[in-house]
């Protein structure tokens, strides 16, 4: 909106009429009572879609004693949407029925989940650092993991059966994939 078709309207005016009451009582309560506000809401102007915002509100008196509110509005809906997804990828990371490992780009273990620990009988504590080559059975030789690495590197991902070694020392075949994950530049944070 152009500045002139703000001046002289409140925020109240501009929103869903079902958000007005809402914006009017905090206005009301901070110019009552003089207390600032901070608060996350929903705001819907007219014709457009719902946005978080993060509002802090406060009273204002000049030298003739007159009130005036003050208010400063930050739109916050795509820190609020990131939000949702990672506590989403959080909770999938948790509950997922697969072990999942994190690494850095150089392989170091930075988080496994609670299936990886059972599968591989190693606790979280156990492998944060280290490299999941530790895990290795010995079945597979050098040239396998070249070539996993080489696929892995050109394409971003690689998928098959390896052979395992869990803590105990019992040997077992899984199918693994492993997948890249890039920034916006194609450069690996974490495999």
């Amino acid at each position: 909106a152009d500045r002139k078709d703000l001046l002289g309207k409140t925020l109240a005016e501009r929103v869903d009429p079902r958000e007005q009451e809402h914006f009017l009582r905090i206005d009301r309560q901070v110019s009552r009572d003089g207390q600032e506000s901070t608060l996350e809401e929903t705001l819907t102007l007219a014709g457009k879609a719902p946005r978080t915002i993060l509002t802090k509100k406060s009273r204002y008196t000049d030298d003739q004693g007159t009130h005036f509110l003050v208010g400063v509005v930050h739109d916050i809906t795509e820190r609020k949407q990131l939000e949702v997804r990672q506590k989403l990828a959080a909770s999938v990371f948790t509950h997922a029925r697969e072990g999942i490992t994190i690494t850095d780009p150089s392989g170091n273990i930075i988080d496994v989940n609670d299936m990886f620990t059972q599968i591989t009988g190693y606790s979280r504590e156990e492998v944060l650092g280290k490299n999941p080559r530790i895990l290795q059975s010995g079945r597979q030789g050098k040239a396998f993991y070249v070539a996993l690495w080489h696929e892995l590197t050109t394409q971003g991902h690689w998928s098959g059966e390896v052979w395992n070694r869990r803590k105990n020392g019992e040997v077992y075949a899984e199918i693994l994939t492993i997948s890249a994950v890039r920034d916006d530049a194609g450069t690996t944070l974490h495999y």
